[in-house]
This record gives structure tokens, sequence and C-alpha cells, in this order.
């Protein structure tokens, strides 16, 4: 461990394998001994270094919703995981120039410098998602730092039961305008199969455009007689899927002033007359035909 040390024909030297005590490394002597004059040469030494690994900063989980990119949107399923996205942060202020990210499928892949990794954008291979293994390589020196990872999600999409709700009910205030009070969250559980884990919004525009979104849907107030609502269906990894509230509102289209008047004899006896009568039933058609006209 010193010059001392290795003209020191008493001391033994160090044992191999050996830990160095110097923070980054230290020099180590060399002593050269002929076993048969006892001569010896101590003017070689050489350094042993311990190099920094590199840094590999955390990184949050990819999670992304089930589409149709592979497969259907209900398998489990995607090909847009962009795992570069993900190297700038674990890399933070190590240069690109200097390091290399790669990503890879088990520890072992990682642990393999001769592997390229995956490529990205990335299809998991696992239904629902899976472990990424990061490696990041110091292009200098060759050293590597494979201790971390995270997660890819396929995240599902809320379970519809019914794409289309029709709501019909009659105008029940005194205006009889077709316009009502609706309570849009009623229809929740007809709507998704999960519908108490996920969240709703309600729109009057089938684009969904913000200045559309019902602020109250518990008191919604219709466009009179006809009206579509459409619905987002919101998974708690923010995944969604549409459904529409057809809403009727019934009035009677009759005016308040309208009034038929019709008059028979009374058919009882003189002397013993009670107002009842019997009305012929051209009386009843009549009364249909003009209030259809009406």
């Amino acid at each position: 461990i010193s010059q001392a040390d290795a003209d020191d024909t008493t001391s033994t030297g160090l044992t191999s394998p050996y830990t160095n005590t110097t923070k980054g490394g230290e020099k180590i002597y060399i002593r050269v001994l002929n076993n048969t004059t006892k001569c010896i040469n101590t003017t070689n030494s050489f350094d042993i270094k311990i190099n920094i690994l590199p840094k590999a900063n955390v990184v949050n989980n990819i999670v992304k919703c089930d589409n149709n990119s592979v497969g259907d949107d209900k398998d489990g399923f995607i090909s847009g995981f962009d795992l570069s996205s993900q190297t700038a942060t674990i890399l933070g202020d190590q240069s690109s120039d200097d390091y290399t990210v790669t990503y890879h499928i088990s520890q072992a892949d990682a642990d393999d410098t001769t592997s390229t990794g995956l490529t990205s954008p990335y299809t998991n291979t696992i239904k629902g998602g899976e472990k990424i293994y990061i490696r990041v390589l110091d292009k200098n020196i060759g050293c590597y730092r494979a201790t971390s990872s995270f997660d890819i999600t396929v995240a599902p999409l809320p379970v519809i039961i019914n794409p289309v709700i029709k709501i019909e009910q009659c105008d029940d205030d005194d205006d009889n305008d077709g316009v009502s009070i609706h309570n849009l969250t009623e229809s929740q559980l007809i709507i998704s199969s999960d519908y108490q884990n996920e969240s709703f919004e309600y729109y009057t525009a089938s684009d969904f455009s913000t200045d559309s979104l019902i602020a109250d849907p518990t008191k919604f107030t219709n466009i009179a007689f006809n009206q579509s609502i459409y619905v987002k269906i919101i998974t708690s990894d923010n995944c969604y899927r549409t459904s529409q509230i057809d809403i009727k509102v019934g009035a009677s289209l009759i005016a308040d002033s309208f009034m038929l008047y019709y008059a028979v004899c009374d058919d009882s006896p003189a002397l013993n007359q009670d107002g009842i009568s019997t009305f012929k039933s051209d009386i009843l058609k009549d009364i249909k035909q003009k209030l259809l006209a009406s």
C-alpha cells in the first residue's frame, strides 16, 4: 500500500481480491523478489481507480388507455409506448453525448452489455403491461447502472352497458311547454358496469366541447320536447368511453281556451228527471277530430 511497505521484506503485502481504502482508488506498489538471491525490485507501481457509475433518475410509470393499435380496445395490448420519452428525465444533467439509455425486458438483459435493448415505440408482450428495466451506460469508460425500472400499463376502458339511453316523461308543470328538469346522474347505473368507480361528464354538444359541459347534471333543463345529451364516462386512469341520453318530454298541445259544448234532453220521466242521459258515440268521434284539428 506504500513504497515503504514494498521495501519492507518482512511485509507479506496485500491480499487479493482487495478493497481500496481511499475513495476513488489509490496507488499499488509492486515488489518482485528473487527467491534465490532474495534481491527485490520495488520500482514499479500501478493505480486502481473506481469510476463513478452513471446516475439513473427515477421516472414515473407510463399508463396508456387501451386502443385498437393492436387487436381491439379490450385486449390489453397497444403499440404506442414511447419509452424514449423517459430518457431526458433518467439522464438529468448527464449529457446524452456521454451516456446511453436503453430499455430492457428483464434484469438479465439490462446487465448484458451486448444487448441493445427494446425499440421505441414499444408494444407490450404481456396483457395489461409489464416492467421495463433501465440501463444507463457511460460511453467513455463502459461502466453502467441497471438498478432501476418502471412499469408500463394498458389501462382498460369503461364497459358500457347501454350506449344510448332514452328518457321519456310528461311535462309536469303548468307551463306545458315540453321543458322539464332532469337528474341526468340517475342513468349512470344503466350506462356503465363500474359506474361507482368512474366519473361522468355531460355535454350538450356531440363534440364534447368545453363550453357545452353541463355544470349541474342533477338539475338539467332540456330544450323543449327533444334533446340529446352526450356523456363521457371516465375511469381513475383517465380513460373514457362515451354514451348518449335522448330526452323526450311529452306535453299537451291543446290550448287552454279549447272547449266544446254538447247538450241533450234528459230522457227520464218528466216527474222524475235525474239529469242523466245518453250521448251518441258520434260525439266522441267529433271531439277527437276537433282535438286533432286544434
